[in-house]
């Protein structure tokens, strides 16, 4: 364990050492050799001041140039490492990046070059002969003041072009190079983002997506902006529907209170249909929108001075090269010798011959400048001290890991009782162990589409765990009685309905069967609904089917006059229409009362409204619909839903069943999740060792 220890923290340790390397700041050298006499000359201020004038022919450079000259050569000053070896001066650069050090050195080489180079000397005159006439000397022709001349008939020119400094130039225009790459991408951002908007519309699907993605903050419920009068005629309509649906419990629909509300009801609506509709506010993403229309403008007015400044600053760069060309060119140029006129004398009778002066020689480059190559920080320096902490820290921690672990092994063990083991619950069918509830394993014919579950028949005459205030129907076992096998079965086909809708909410669940009926769909749609609130989830279960209107029955439903009919014909508000109930996020609307033709209702457009907003509301809307053979009903539900869950008795005819059940729905436009398979035929008893030690049967 020590050395194992130990081994993991050298790893550890090299790790973290090359880490810190690849962290640190690299630092390049170049080095060339010069012949000369003083290596103080190699730096000094003239030669410094010169090479910092090149340095403008040799760019681009990796941070880029100081501004101006004096900041070039202090650089130049501060980088530069000059050694006497031998009789030549070894000049080393240091900077950051491997292919700038060559440039900078190579500008110092040159210029030291250039400062010392000597200057041919003129030639003396010979001595007069005795008696001859000496005629004036002309005037030496000064090359240095043309060269100055020309110089600042140069400078003259460029200033007329700009009276910025063209470093200065540089820099900016490289600044707003950069700024103008920034704000573009912005730019497309921001209208990438406003078309999105502009394409989700009224959609609230697609705009809640949208509020997720930009981080926007959705307001509690859209503002409405309406009028003082209509808001008070709104509040007397809601409180007059309030006050009768209390009353109407008591009094039933024929008494006089109820027929004088419902006359004060209907007059309001008569009024509020006169007024004009009220207006939707800005919502979130509105007022989001808006933020970025300005951001946008402003970022577009930014993108346009930045272009223009580039081009502007491009436009002098390029009319200033030739003018910086003469000038660089200027500053390398040699001062010319001085010539001095030939005297024509007569040659002395006898003149001492003078001895040959040595010819003076300057500075030259030995070695040109290398290639940058890394000097620091040194990949040893930051591997060792890593390594060996890491391995001295990793057979520390072995060694103590060790202690730790023989004195947990030499402490005396408790024995503990042993709890007895679980009390299987068996059912008739195969069955296999999930934890500690065995649930039903369907193993009949194929049935062509997936199996969610398999539920076996619902024993009503057992007693009840829970009773609700409402006198709930027995049949809603995942209620009444939950730790039963038949609501552990509800339970199991809710997870796997929630594993084949691939996503995690806010779908619209579509729950219907085979046209002959008998399969237990209404009462599948029930208990999946309550499975999928005792899970946490928002449902709302909505009962579509008016051949039957069975759920209200089951849940022993009053006030039928606010139902889903009543709202798709505008006679009650939704959130009157909605009831509650004891299972917290459990909400049920019911089909409502009285001879309805269904395909009127569901086909209208209201109720594709309806649908999508409530989707928006509850994570799960649970529709249970009238039979497969019902085309216009089933193809009205399929436009709305994410998926249809087939419910089907078993037996031998469950595959022939399914098959066209499964046809009706693609015919529909729609897909089949899975089959529900309800009140299964028992099957003989087999035998089946239990890996737990129980006998399955």
């Amino acid at each position: 364990m020590v050395l194992t220890a130990g081994f993991v923290g050298l790893i550890a340790g090299l790790a973290a050492g090359y880490d810190h390397f690849r962290k640190q700041p690299a630092e390049y050298a170049s080095t060339g050799v010069v012949s000369g006499r003083d290596p103080g000359a190699v730096v000094a201020p003239a030669v410094l001041d010169r090479a910092a004038r090149k340095l403008d022919a040799m760019v681009p450079f990796a941070p880029a140039l100081p501004a101006t000259t004096s900041e070039r050569a202090a650089y130049l000053h501060e980088h530069l490492a000059v050694e006497s070896r031998d009789g030549t001066f070894h000049v080393v650069f240091r900077g950051p990046n491997p292919a700038d050090t060559p440039k900078y050195l190579r500008a110092v080489l040159e210029a030291y070059v250039a400062e010392g180079a000597p200057r041919p000397q003129p030639t003396p005159p010979l001595p007069p002969a005795p008696g001859a006439t000496v005629p004036p000397s002309p005037t030496p022709v000064d090359s240095d003041s043309k060269i100055a001349a020309e110089r600042q008939k140069l400078e003259r020119d460029l200033a007329a072009v700009t009276a910025e400094k063209l470093p200065a130039i540089e820099t900016r225009l490289a600044q707003n190079k950069t700024a103008l790459m920034t704000t573009q991408g912005k730019l497309r951002d921001a209208d990438r983002d406003l078309k999105a908007i502009d394409a989700a519309g009224s959609d609230k699907t697609r705009r809640a997506a949208l509020m997720k993605q930009f981080g926007v903050t959705p307001d509690a419920a859209p503002p409405l902006v309406s009028s003082p009068e209509e808001k008070e005629l709104s509040t007397q309509l809601v409180s007059f529907q309030r006050k009768k649906a209390e009353l109407g419990r008591r009094l039933g629909p024929e008494h006089r209170d109820i027929v004088a509300l419902d006359e004060q009801i209907r007059f309001v609506r008569d009024l509020l249909a006169k007024a004009a509709p009220p207006k939707p506010a800005a919502d979130a993403l509105d007022r989001h929108r808006d933020a970025l229309t300005e951001r946008w403008a402003k970022l577009n007015t930014d993108a346009s001075a930045l272009a223009e400044s580039v081009q502007r600053d491009e436009a002098t760069l390029a009319a200033a090269a030739p003018i910086r060309a003469k000038l660089d060119e200027l500053a390398l140029r040699p001062p010319a010798p001085q010539p001095f006129p030939v005297q024509q004398q007569p040659a002395p009778a006898a003149t001492p011959t003078p001895a040959p002066e040595a010819v003076a020689t300057g500075p030259e480059v030995i070695s040109s400048p290398s290639e940058g190559e890394r000097v620091s920080p040194l990949l040893a320096a930051s591997l060792v001290p890593g390594g060996a902490i890491g391995l001295v820290g990793g057979l520390v921690l072995g060694f103590l890991a060790s202690l730790v672990s023989a004195a947990v092994a030499n402490r005396p063990k408790r024995e503990s009782p042993k709890a007895a083991p679980p009390k299987p619950v068996v059912q008739s069918g195969t069955v296999r162990r999930t934890g500690l509830t065995r649930v039903v394993k369907y193993d009949g014919p194929p049935l062509g589409v997936p199996v969610l579950g398999l539920i076996p028949p619902l024993r009503l005459d057992q007693p009840v765990e829970k009773k609700s205030v409402e006198g709930w129907s027995p049949a809603l076992v995942s209620y009444a009685r939950p730790n039963s096998p038949e609501a552990e079965a509800f339970r199991a086909a809710r997870r796997a309905l929630t594993d084949a809708l691939d996503s995690a909410g806010h779908k619209a669940v579509v729950v219907t069967g085979p046209g002959d009926g008998g399969d237990g769909k209404t009462t599948t749609a029930a208990n999946l609904a309550l499975s999928l609130a005792q899970s946490g989830k928002r449902v709302l279960l909505i009962d579509c089917d008016y051949r039957g209107t069975k759920q209200q029955e089951l849940f022993r439903l009053g006030r039928l006059g606010d139902s889903l009919k009543s709202v798709l014909m505008n006679d009650v508000d939704l959130r009157v229409a909605v009831r509650t109930c004891d299972v917290p996020n459990f909400y049920i609307l019911p089909a409502g009362r009285g001879p309805v033709d269904g395909a009127d209702l569901l086909t209208r457009a209201k109720f594709k409204d309806l649908v999508s907003e409530l989707k928006a509301q509850y994570e799960y809307v649970v529709l249970d619909a009238p039979p497969t053979t019902a085309e216009k009903e089933l193809k009205a539900l399929a436009e709305q839903a994410d998926g249809m869950v087939l419910v089907v008795r078993g037996g031998a005819d469950a595959a022939s069943r399914v098959a066209t059940a499964t046809s009706e729905i693609a015919r529909a436009g729609s897909r089949v999740l899975g089959a529900v398979v309800t009140a299964a035929p028992p099957r003989p008893a087999v035998p089946q060792a239990d890996p737990a030690g129980a006998t399955a049967v």
